[in-house]
């Protein structure tokens, strides 16, 4: 038996299997079996000794050099616990119209996706890798996080990006239209004005890590957005806030809030952010 009819014997309860589905397809794909990974090694092993591999790996992070900057306050600790965090997460489906500060968002921001130490390569000592709070196939990071500030102390409402390295946010837009976010983000609450505070959308950079592992990349950045979104929802409970994913959002309505061009760099997550409402109905 190969792998292949191995998979179409698979079979969940109450469901009849499609072979040929795109989720198949692609995961029948991105798998390593021995000689297809010994065609790789070459390639990923060259990421680790070639000088000049190593040099624009270490610079792997979008900057807007020219852009307005917000900066962001010294993060505060986190005191609560993460046994604590993890049993008090939640999906929260209704916020209150509160504003969030500006020391919340950087305390969110830099715990969930911050530089936590850097190291120089031994190799190419140009090479300074800026490590963050999650793991990240070969440090490669290919995800962007993009704020939308709706109700924040501190700032007007508009689109930003989050610069890891320096800590603080480029202004992509000054303004943006709220009905044109709302259907973009598929927000089903309140078709007027998004009722959190801000709006989280991850984008993808995948030729940062699918240059190194080929189409296998696709999946670790998927798993990296993961990481961070986790870690986004921890860090909100840590602070008395509430969180949510909304995976009913309309892509490329999103890259276009956020201009980006969805083939280079994509979107893949959008996490709403704010005070839990007491009343508010919850899921998850």
């Amino acid at each position: 038996m190969n792998e292949k009819e191995g998979a179409t014997r698979v079979h969940l309860l109450g469901q009849s299997h499609k072979p040929d589905m795109a989720f198949e397809i692609f995961h029948e794909n991105t798998k390593y079996f021995p000689r297809s990974f010994e065609e790789k090694l070459p390639d990923i092993m060259g990421h680790l000794f070639d000088k000049r591999r190593i040099y624009q790996n270490s610079r792997n992070y979008k900057r807007y050099s020219f852009a307005e900057t917000i900066e962001l306050p010294e993060p505060d600790r986190i005191d609560m616990s993460l046994s604590d965090s993890l049993q008090n997460r939640k999906s929260v489906r209704e916020f209150t119209p509160s504003t969030l500060t500006l020391q919340m968002l950087s305390t969110i921001l830099y715990h969930s996706a911050g530089v936590n130490r850097k190291e120089r390569n031994g190799i190419e000592k140009k090479a300074i890798f800026h490590l963050r709070t999650y793991p990240s196939a070969g440090a490669l990071y290919p995800i962007e996080i993009y704020p939308v500030l709706v109700r924040t102390d501190g700032s007007n409402p508009c689109v930003t990006h989050y610069n890891p390295i320096n800590h603080n946010l480029s202004i992509v837009r000054k303004e943006y239209d709220i009905a044109h976010l709302m259907e973009a983000i598929g927000d089903q609450f309140d078709k007027r004005s998004p009722s959190c505070s801000v709006v989280l959308l991850l984008t993808s950079v995948f030729q940062r890590v699918t240059e190194k592992y080929q189409d296998r990349g696709y999946r670790f950045a998927l798993m990296e957005a993961g990481f961070i979104s986790e870690n986004i929802s921890l860090a909100s409970v840590g602070l008395g806030l509430g969180s949510l994913m909304l995976g009913g959002c309309m892509d490329n309505l999103v890259n276009e809030i956020i201009k980006v061009d969805g083939v280079n760099e994509t979107f893949v997550n959008c996490l709403l952010i704010g005070h839990d409402s007491p009343h508010g109905k919850r899921k998850e």
